[in-house]
């Protein structure tokens, strides 16, 4: 995994902002997100993605990086991006460093107990 983006991750989960949710990525009403929603989050900050290019429909983060004047062209973002259930958008995976087998483990045991694995992601 990235260390500089498992730090900020951390610190983002350490933080108090969001508040654990399980079975899904976000939910807006109560600014929950599930770990890997907060990783999410953190992608969008690091990035500069406008909260104005995002949303949120119960379970699954969608964004639009760089929406574009032409509604026919769909380049490798676009509005189908998104992180949902138990994986980030591959762009952010790639970006985090982590695997499949590793977000699903994290999505598991964020679940499971209903708070923030903080200490295996420490481990990564």
């Amino acid at each position: 995994m990235n260390q500089e983006v498992k730090a900020k991750w951390i610190a983002a989960l350490e933080s108090g902002e969001w508040v654990c949710v399980k079975e899904k990525m976000a939910e807006e009403d109560t600014n929950g997100r599930c770990c890997l929603g907060v990783l999410t989050e953190v992608y969008f900050k690091e990035n500069g993605i406008s909260p104005d290019n995002v949303r949120y429909d119960g379970m699954s983060i969608y964004w639009d990086i760089t929406p574009s004047p032409d509604p026919e062209y769909d380049d490798e973002w676009g509005a189908d991006s998104q992180s949902f259930e138990d994986q980030v958008d591959p762009k952010i995976a790639k970006w985090a460093g982590l695997d499949d087998e590793i977000q699903s483990e994290l999505a598991a045991a964020n679940d499971a107990r209903g708070e923030y694995p903080i200490d295996r992601i420490r481990e990564l």
